[in-house]
């Protein structure tokens, strides 16, 4: 059974942060603590500990400030007391990606996918940790189901090139540029750049 729209999707975390994928994912703009946002869920959970809307917001609250590891603990507080909790899945594997748990990542992604099948995010998702573990075919795998439920989806477009690349699939990889690039994605012009980065051999002159 599929349930509404997602209040905070993944899609929305990464606009605002940019991933680097050589590497764990991590922010590559200084974070500033939201104090006042902060404190103001913190009281509202304090008042109504079996609010689940409050735990999921303070924990989105942790997560924009940086605090992942305070953000899990909030979105479990969710869903112990709504154990069906998309939003809560999907933003745990968020912030497992954040915190470098790929395994984690992937297992709340597909607790998403176990409640709503036609979850691009959580597909998304599982690709971007595969991605992360090296595991490419795994990746493009997770991807195309994403794309089969969201085609337009520029983000997931950006990081199945980024995968092309991996395995050194030039043409594949130019496909998805040129997606991204009549979609007038910001993202294209990132992928152009990685697709045309020498690869080690090319580098060495082999």
């Amino acid at each position: 059974m599929k349930q509404e729209k997602n209040k905070i999707t993944q899609i929305e975390w990464d606009k605002k942060f940019k991933m680097n994928w050589d590497e764990t994912p991590k922010l590559d703009v200084p974070v500033k603590i939201d104090h006042d946002s902060i404190n103001k869920y913190k009281e509202l959970v304090k008042n109504n500990p079996d609010d689940a809307d409050a735990h999921l917001y303070l924990g989105v609250s942790y997560c924009f400030s940086g605090m992942h590891k305070e953000a899990v603990e909030e979105y479990k507080q969710v869903l112990r007391i709504d154990p069906d909790n998309v939003d809560a899945y999907n933003n745990l594997a968020v912030a497992y990606a954040y915190l470098g748990m790929c395994e984690e990542e992937i297992e709340s992604s597909k607790q998403v996918l176990r409640i709503d099948s036609d979850n691009a995010d959580a597909h998304r998702s599982i690709g971007n940790a595969n991605y992360v573990l090296g595991m490419f075919e795994e990746a493009i795998e997770s991807y195309e189901q994403a794309l089969k439920i969201d085609p337009y989806n520029e983000l997931v477009h950006l990081f199945l090139g980024f995968t092309y690349c991996n395995l050194d699939d030039r043409d594949s990889a130019l496909e998805e540029y040129e997606i991204l690039r009549i979609l007038g994605s910001e993202w294209a012009n990132d992928l152009n750049v990685e697709i045309y980065l020498p690869s080690e051999a090319e580098f060495k002159g082999e």
